[in-house]
């Protein structure tokens, strides 16, 4: 009897989840342009890392690199369009569209001023433009971040952070779910 219902579970199970790989991916272009040409790895790494959570395997497979060259250099006009966004998503057959263009990453101590209390200051400055586009939904989210200041050393957000939960609100706002901070 404990075999027979093993089983049947057992059966339930590869059923399920073949159904679960047997759907169809929607494909998502992450494109990063730097503009900045001091951009690291890491931080790209930070902008697909806030993507992925919100584009997650086996529903999603994120295209970048060469697979979406093409698109990147359409989407290098400095004003971009809905026509601009659907032509590139056209060439790049993909479903939904991110895009980071990084203007700025600097982040450099302030010698020149200086807290008593707390030791050198750092001057910050981000600054990127984020476009999200998702065809089915016809829907358009853009935020142009634009922060910068000077904070005590130890006591400021770097600006790749800022620009990733940035994005992280982005591409939860498209895709209905709840900000995380």
């Amino acid at each position: 009897m404990k075999k027979l219902v093993l089983g049947i579970l057992l059966g339930i199970f590869f059923c399920i989840g073949g159904a679960t790989f047997a759907m169809e991916q929607q494909p998502v272009a992450f494109i990063v342009q730097d503009y900045t040409g001091e951009m690291e790895n890491a931080d790209y790494k930070l902008f697909k890392q806030v993507t992925r959570w919100a584009y997650r395997f086996p529903y999603f497979e994120i295209k970048e690199f060469e697979d979406v060259a093409e698109a990147s250099k359409m989407l290098s006009a400095p004003t971009l369009g809905k026509n601009d966004l659907q032509k590139a998503m056209d060439v790049a057959k993909v479903d939904i569209l991110v895009l980071v263009r990084v203007y700025d990453l600097e982040e450099e101590m302030d010698h020149r001023m200086c807290s008593f209390e707390n030791g050198p200051l750092v001057r910050v400055r981000a600054e990127a433009d984020l476009v999200v586009y998702r065809r089915d939904k016809d829907k358009i989210l853009v935020d142009n971040v634009r922060e910068g200041g000077t904070y005590d050393l130890g006591n400021y957000e770097k600006p790749a952070e800022t620009i990733k939960w940035r994005l992280c609100d982005l591409v939860n706002t498209m895709e209905d779910r709840e900000l995380i901070r």
